[in-house]
């Protein structure tokens, strides 16, 4: 069951550490404490990294969701978030912006990708509706201003 706990983040200061991150998410033994912003980021980062754009964004949304289930948060996903995420960070390797490192590139999307950039495009009742939760919708505060793939 999803825990009422706080989230805790975890150090992710190596490439070792997201990829034992990603390992757990995939298979379901991260402690549901540790699912944050950060943890989805380090799974997006890893991904666009591993595999093409397509690719990723099937399987993080599949491992999501059956991650979710296996916490006992059947509700926990959001379509236009995750494709949101991914579209920037993959749009950040092609223009050359991304880090090198792997632990590197985290740390500067978690400061260049929080809520309030997300809010930038979306209000609150867009972004958290069911609507956007099911499926790709388009901002309602701004235009995206970076390529779409």
């Amino acid at each position: 069951m999803a825990s009422s706990e706080p989230k805790q983040e975890l150090p992710l200061a190596t490439e070792t550490e997201i990829v034992e991150l990603v390992e757990a998410f995939e298979t379901g033994t991260l402690p549901y404490v540790h699912w944050t912003h950060r943890a989805h980021l380090a799974v997006a980062v890893r991904y666009v990294r591993t595999m093409p754009h397509d690719a990723a964004l099937t399987r993080i949304r599949e491992r999501i969701g059956a991650y979710n289930a296996c916490c006992g948060d059947p509700t926990g996903y959001n379509e236009t978030i995750t494709r949101l995420y991914l579209m920037r960070l993959r749009d950040d390797t092609v223009q050359g912006i991304a880090e090198a490192n792997l632990a590197a590139e985290l740390s500067r999307a978690s400061a260049s990708y929080g809520v309030d950039w997300l809010y930038g495009y979306y209000s609150k009742d867009r972004i958290w509706s069911t609507e956007a939760a099911a499926a790709w919708i388009e901002p309602d505060r701004k235009s995206l201003d970076f390529f779409v793939i």
